[in-house]
């Protein structure tokens, strides 16, 4: 989305998952996490910008292999990343979310020019 720095990859199978720090012109830090990849092409600590390449994802056939939805991209815009990136949101109440997650459209809105 932005430049910033690869600071975590996780690569269990069907959820591989990259991790990029950012530093906004205002001073905040957020993260953005990828999820649902089938290949990674970057690696931790590696700067990139928007236009890097970071992954592939699953195409509708490989993603039957595990008899789920994965070919899609599950993009997060995260406050804080004290769980690496892991947590999943299904399991967090409202207060929970919002602690650790932007809300997408206030996001775009906010700094999205």
């Amino acid at each position: 989305m932005a430049n910033g720095m690869v600071c975590s990859i996780h690569l269990g199978e069907n959820q591989r998952t990259v991790v990029v720090k950012h530093k906004l012109k205002d001073g905040k830090t957020i993260f953005t996490t990828y999820k649902h990849l089938k290949e990674v092409y970057v690696n931790t600590g590696q700067m990139v910008t928007s236009k890097t390449k970071l992954a592939r994802l699953f195409t509708k056939e490989e993603s039957k292999k595990y008899g789920g939805d994965y070919h899609h991209l599950h993009l997060e815009i995260r406050k804080k990343f004290d769980d690496y990136g892991c947590a999943s949101w299904l399991t967090m109440n409202k207060v929970q979310l919002n602690e650790c997650y932007n809300n997408p459209q206030v996001f775009i809105k906010d700094y999205v020019k």
